[in-house]
């Protein structure tokens, strides 16, 4: 092949994994330094930044031939992207030999590196392509036919328009209205739909019937058949005058007192010493309290300005010593707690340890009407009443407090209050055990879990299961027997 013949074409250029594989026009052969230099070159798909690279055949292992393309005056021109399909593949004794081997170098300055910038395809591979050449006429006559479409796809749009609204109108069926109650009279739905259920051939339900709509399920209930529910599961010897419900729906019937006095005996005789109820009925008070205050909302490290405050009633009885032990709970949990109880010569013994626990917290004690909160609070805990001793509310102490009481705008809670007499009203009250006849006055109504064995109840003559799930405290609802 003569030299000249090479200039001008298309060659791609193997020279192992170390210097890549070069792409590019050729441009000169030089046969006396045994040398190729090709012109726009890239080096694994990057761009040459020099104009001219030159390569040894030493370094050369493989040469193919893709496309001749004139230069003329040896100028700069884009590579075709075509390749020719009958491709040449020039082994690597095909040029003469030379004796050892160099890097590849260029006739200009500097070296031949790739740039990311300069990422372009030179040549593409493929070779079932054709060449398409585009003109200004082409354009036009595209564009001429695609008007002639658009008006083509109109005229049969409104031809389909004329055919179903220029119709003639018969104007005799305009003159004459439309019977709607003779035309219903002609189907007789209960006809149809008997006859639809006759001819079913299986038992089962009507068609009718499984048409309706399923019964939608909360995403708490059941579907599938289970026992009946039995919604009375405690039941007493001799129920009280009123019954109540949880929010499950099940039945708890009232007690009297001598009934509830007997069942605290029994739990006392198995081991639940009163000392044990008291604290079991004040945690659950300052429980409810915390909750009444705004729980978690309300009560955290970062509202430490403003504490929530509680004003807590005492009488020197059983119930006063279940309200200072609530005192004494909700002052443990950073309430500003103001505890007041009479002064008596002697009281209960169990009232006295628990004032004197209560002095052990940063909560303050009062005995007098005069040393009670001038501001609001937000919540007074009322254990005042008594079950045994009705006549301290002939006291002048009870009624300076109870005239205090009413002044004040804070929702009260009261804790076991007393069937009746109640001489403040409370909006939430809590009960023990088994809940009393309570009266309007007393509000809604709660009941506290003592923890007292199904045994016990049974020992007194009641039916005992457990009324409060997962629950200590459960709200009750009042429903009139």
């Amino acid at each position: 092949m003569d030299l000249s013949s090479w200039v001008g074409r298309s060659v791609s250029l193997d020279c192992g994994e170390i210097l890549g594989t070069y792409q590019g026009q050729v441009i000169a052969v030089d046969l006396t330094e045994q040398t190729i230099s090709l012109i726009n070159a890239f080096r694994n798909g990057l761009k040459c930044k020099v104009p001219t690279v030159t390569l040894r055949s030493f370094d050369i292992q493989q040469l193919q031939i893709l496309k001749l393309l004139s230069i003329p005056n040896h100028s700069q021109s884009r590579l075709s992207s075509k390749v020719c399909s009958n491709a040449v593949l020039v082994p690597r004794n095909s040029l003469p030999p030379a004796a050892g081997s160099s890097l590849p170098t260029t006739n200009a300055k500097g070296k031949c590196v790739p740039s990311e910038a300069n990422r372009v395809s030179p040549v593409s591979f493929t070779s079932t392509a054709r060449r398409r050449t585009f003109s200004a006429s082409d354009a036009v006559t595209k564009q001429q036919q695609s008007t002639k479409r658009g008006e083509s796809s109109r005229r049969k749009g409104l031809e389909r328009n004329d055919d179903c609204f220029n119709q003639p109108i018969d104007d005799s069926i305009l003159e004459n209205d439309f019977d709607f109650e003779s035309n219903l009279a002609l189907f007789d739905k209960e006809a149809v739909f008997e006859e639809i259920n006759a001819a079913q051939n299986f038992e089962g339900t009507r068609l009718v019937e499984s048409n309706r709509r399923p019964t939608k399920y909360r995403h708490d209930e059941n579907i599938l058949q289970q026992a009946p529910s039995v919604y009375r599961h405690v039941t007493v010897p001799s129920p009280g005058e009123k019954e109540y419900y949880t929010d499950a729906g099940l039945i708890i019937p009232s007690i009297s007192l001598g009934l509830r006095t007997r069942l605290l005996s029994a739990a006392e005789r198995h081991g639940l010493s009163v000392e044990r109820q008291i604290e079991m009925i004040g945690r659950s008070a300052s429980e409810m309290a915390l909750q009444l205050l705004g729980g978690c909302h309300r009560i955290n490290p970062d509202n430490v300005h403003q504490r929530p405050s509680a004003v807590v009633l005492c009488g020197p009885h059983l119930q006063g010593a279940q309200g200072v032990n609530c005192a004494r709970h909700l002052s443990n949990h950073n309430v500003d707690v103001t505890l007041f109880v009479p002064s008596f010569v002697k009281v209960l013994n169990c009232l006295q340890i628990e004032t004197d626990l209560f002095k052990s917290t940063q909560g303050k004690q009062v005995q007098n009407v005069k040393d009670m909160p001038t501001g609001s609070v937000d919540i007074i805990i009322n254990a005042l009443g008594s079950h045994d001793n009705k006549h301290l509310r002939d006291q002048s102490w009870y009624k300076s407090i109870s005239a205090w009481c009413k002044a004040q705008r804070a929702s009260i809670l009261s804790i076991d209050p007393p069937t009746d007499g109640v001489v403040i009203e409370s909006k939430w009250s809590l009960s023990v055990a088994l809940p009393l006849s309570l009266s309007r006055a007393s509000g809604k109504v709660y009941l506290c879990d003592l923890g007292i064995p199904s045994k016990v109840y049974s020992e007194v003559g009641i039916h005992y299961n457990s009324p409060y799930g997962s629950k200590f405290i459960i709200p009750l609802h009042c429903q009139e027997s």
